[in-house]
């Protein structure tokens, strides 16, 4: 006979499992057409820079999946967050390529190393502080630790960001760092909450489908609230569409959840 706790993880799995099929019938965000040929750029660099490259090994030593922000969560944040600063530089008319790579190789580690505290109750300063003493070991200097430090540091929703200065005024590298680990990590508010992420942290926290049912109306106020959070132009061009499929899928998905708590309900009282 299945333990409670089992039984809650199952329901969780089969949640997942319906959304991702309300997810298949969706089209694929714009971002990624529009944007291809940058994601193809940004994922030259991350499977071959070599300081990405070290620090993909530690992310992937270091993060685990049960919170819903793991190895698969830190990829798609580096390399979303290097296209949008690609695509950035594009409308710029940026020049010079090596140092455009370089800002990359900095958001790809910044998304890589975001989560590493995520069950620390502010991970977020937890994370860039953690980071921090990393890029130190790793003799990384000391203007492109602290644009991966604040990067990480500002990620957190709904949170004021410190902007990136120097002397009083904003570094527009540091600034575009910090806002595309932003918004790469706010594109995963839209499908990947409800395809994966929402059941994962449930699962984890040994949460049941009632305690995420009482708690479903105030999350989908907080994503919507998303929308107008994005900082980057690729950010505000594409975020919204992002939330709104996701918002679509909960919205299904939410009706599933009160079909199937109801249904279990039924079988208990059958069971007396």
């Amino acid at each position: 006979m299945l333990t409670l706790r089992r039984k809650m993880q199952a329901f969780f799995k089969r949640m997942m499992q319906e959304a991702q099929e309300v997810a298949r019938r969706l089209p694929a965000p714009r971002f990624y057409a529009d944007c291809a040929e940058s994601l193809q750029h940004s994922l030259v660099i991350f499977e071959g820079h070599e300081l990405v490259l070290r620090c993909r090994g530690h992310a992937e030593r270091s993060l685990t999946d049960d919170f819903g922000h793991g190895v698969d969560h830190s990829r798609k944040v580096a390399v979303e967050g290097g296209a949008i600063i690609i695509e950035e530089q594009k409308k710029k008319g940026y020049r010079n390529h090596a140092e455009m790579v370089w800002i990359v190789v900095l958001a790809q580690i910044g998304g890589l190393l975001h989560d590493i505290r995520r069950r620390d109750k502010d991970h977020a300063k937890a994370g860039a502080s953690a980071a921090d003493q990393l890029l130190k070991q790793w003799n990384l200097g000391e203007e492109a630790r602290r644009f991966v430090v604040l990067a990480i540091s500002n990620h957190e929703a709904f949170v004021v960001p410190e902007p990136v200065v120097d002397s009083g005024v904003l570094n527009d590298r540091g600034q575009l760092i910090s806002d595309a680990l932003y918004d790469a990590d706010k594109f995963r508010w839209g499908p990947d909450n409800f395809t994966e992420t929402l059941w994962l942290m449930a699962a984890t926290r040994g949460a049941t489908p009632q305690s995420v049912l009482e708690r479903y109306s105030h999350g989908m106020k907080s994503i919507r609230n998303i929308k107008y959070t994005f900082r980057s132009s690729p950010g505000k061009r594409y975020g919204p569409e992002f939330i709104d499929q996701g918002l679509d899928i909960g919205r299904k998905i939410h009706e599933r959840m009160i079909r199937a708590v109801s249904e279990a309900r039924c079988e208990e009282l059958n069971d007396v």
